[in-house]
């Protein structure tokens, strides 16, 4: 049977269908807007969800970075280590500073439509991918749908008023996956392509390669499970004496190698600098601080995985007549992805590798596979082998197709109700703050790239780079190379810059949640820490505190000390008392930006 639309029809409905993902994706920044207009806050100080909380510390800092000094990505916190280069997300962000270009340098404006782009291509990778596969156009289509709106886990999307109630639908989150699952799924689609071809083609391998070694500059889980993946099937190939196909994934390798060369000396040069690996195995004393932890859902997941898998490879058996072997599905490198994502996801949890948060394999890759894979077996169409290669469309029943349009319906008018009531429960926190706003002009008009300041609340100064990239004289621990101890010295270094009596200190170094921020897991100790800092801790911190002077910036670079009206009186008491000398200063709706002497600060500052 042939397809009943023409490829015209069939690329309007799929780019519809993709608009409307990236609409639904972007729905509350866009009805934030459309509430607050110019007072509508993107990256706010204290975090509304986990989604908000990357793009303001992790995701947004490198593209101000990339605009305010025009080259690549390096160390975005701390000015000591400004030369260690950035390992991660650097594709999105390369591509982020396409957009501001065409948007002249405005940042919100360029993640406004990131929040529509990136889904709305994630729709349209899906749906090329599906239809490598041999699936026809309404299996794609929904499939798809699904991939966008639960791929990534259904909880969020059903919790509406629960613990999710600030947190959008997962595909609304970038860099990733919005911005790199794109790349996964077209490489996955070259796969099937090598994969159903008797004698794949140069053009397949390159395009593969390519694409595979373009996830070497996003981030390790996707690059990992693709790596795994090329040597699965090169191991499958070798057993089932498939010479043309085992040449093919081995020249797909060496593509991809070649592609990440660049990537390659990066990294190496940032072990010079890094200490990503200190961090990641000094979180409570051991490698991986963030155990498996699979939730109710991963284990569906998982189990939905396992018998989508087992009734795929027996319905290709039967269907393949003239080729007996299973392992002929266009469907193998689906199930590939999604298993070694599952393995990595144990194996990580448990052997000494620096990967931080390995559920990651199943949230960004597993989950959508199989979400993917179970669509396309509900409709039971003819799976492409290597012999059936017809890539037609199906019969389907009116009852099949009653069933999946109802449900996509259901997860569209639920998505759209989500967003709005994240929207709604959001607005409070999303409005632009007048003294952030001042403190943002100030930096701008008198500071440049190269100075250091100094910020007393970790929640805004983790939050500054977000939309005017500055170097700051602590970090967020998720990002900077600097180790745990001495960032966390730092941060009690500037309180006590700020008058704040050790007790308020030590209540913040041990605090569990602040009330300001709906997102209870994000704290002080997370900002400059990255985990619960223990009580023997906090003691060694406390005589530092008590011997602390201005001697500590010996060899250390700090220039500017940003200061809030209620802040301002035990400031300048610190500097009366000599701890700090400042020479000028400037002021904005009450904010303070002043200036340090070269004499009671660093020798860097002259």
């Amino acid at each position: 049977m042939t397809c009943p639309l023409n490829r015209f029809s069939e690329a309007t409905i799929v780019a519809i269908s993709a608009f409307s993902i990236g609409v639904i994706s972007a729905l509350p920044v866009l009805s934030g807007v459309s509430r607050l207009g110019a007072d509508y806050e993107l990256f706010p100080t204290y975090p509304i969800s986990s989604i908000s909380f990357d793009e303001t510390t992790t995701y947004a800092p490198p593209l101000s970075f990339l605009k305010e000094n025009n080259k690549y990505p390096f160390e975005t916190e701390i000015y000591e280590l400004k030369d260690a280069p950035a390992t991660r997300y650097l594709l999105p962000t390369f591509i982020q500073r396409l957009f501001l270009v065409v948007f002249g340098g405005n940042i919100q404006s360029v993640w406004m439509f990131s929040k529509i782009f990136f889904p709305a291509l994630c729709f349209a990778a899906a749906y090329f991918l599906c239809k490598s596969t041999g699936a026809g156009q309404f299996p794609s289509l929904i499939s798809s749908f699904l991939y966008s709106l639960i791929g990534f886990g259904p909880r969020v999307l059903f919790d509406i008023n629960g613990v999710n109630a600030f947190q959008p639908i997962f595909i609304s989150r970038i860099n990733a996956p919005a911005a790199i699952a794109p790349f996964l799924l077209f490489a996955l689609a070259g796969l099937v392509k090598i994969h159903t071809s008797q004698k794949p083609k140069a053009k397949a391998i390159v395009a593969t390669g390519i694409l595979g070694g373009a996830l070497f500059f996003t981030y390790y889980y996707y690059q990992i499970a693709f790596a795994f993946l090329l040597i699965l099937l090169a191991v499958l190939y070798a057993l089932m004496r498939q010479k043309d196909k085992l040449i093919a994934i081995l020249k797909t390798g060496i593509v991809a190698n070649l592609v990440a060369v660049p990537w390659y000396l990066i990294f190496i040069s940032s072990l010079l600098h890094s200490r990503e690996y200190e961090l990641a195995s000094s979180i409570n004393g051991k490698w991986n601080a963030f155990p498996a932890g699979v939730t109710s859902e991963g284990i569906l997941f998982i189990i939905v995985f396992l018998a989508v898998s087992f009734m795929i490879l027996r319905k290709t058996s039967a269907q393949a007549e003239q080729n007996k072997n299973i392992f002929s599905s266009s469907l193998i490198p689906l199930i590939g992805i999604a298993g070694v994502s599952i393995f990595l996801q144990y194996a990580s949890s448990r052997l000494p590798l620096p990967i931080i948060q390995p559920e990651h394999f199943l949230q960004q890759i597993a989950f959508g596979i199989t979400v993917l894979l179970a669509s396309l077996l509900f409709f039971s169409y003819n799976i492409k082998t290597s012999v059936q290669n017809t890539g037609q469309c199906e019969n389907i029943s009116l009852f099949r197709k009653a069933i999946a349009l109802c449900v996509i319906t259901i997860l569209l008018v639920t998505s759209i109700i989500k967003q709005v009531s994240v929207s709604s429960n959001s607005i409070p926190f999303s409005a632009v703050s007048r003294e952030e706003t001042a403190a943002r002009k100030l930096m701008s008009a008198f500071t440049s790239p190269d100075d250091v300041i100094a910020v007393k609340n970790p929640f805004f100064n983790s939050a500054i780079a977000s939309k005017i990239w500055r170097f700051r004289f602590y970090g967020f621990a998720g990002t900077t190379n600097l180790p745990t101890k001495e960032n966390v010295e730092r941060f009690v270094f500037v309180q006590k810059l700020f008058g704040v009596p050790w007790d308020d200190v030590r209540k913040s170094l041990s605090e569990a949640n602040n009330s300001k921020t709906p997102l209870a897991s994000i704290d002080a100790p997370y900002l400059i820490a990255f985990r619960k800092i223990p009580e023997s801790e906090i003691l060694s911190y406390e005589k530092f505190y008590t011997s602390a002077d201005a001697s500590f910036l010996s060899g250390k670079k700090l220039d500017y000390v940003l200061v809030f009206p209620d802040e301002n009186d035990h400031f300048l008491k610190m500097t009366n008392d000599g701890f700090a000398d400042v020479s000028e200063s400037e002021t904005e709706a009450g904010v303070t930006l002043y200036k340090l002497n070269a004499s009671k600060s660093s020798p860097l500052n002259s």
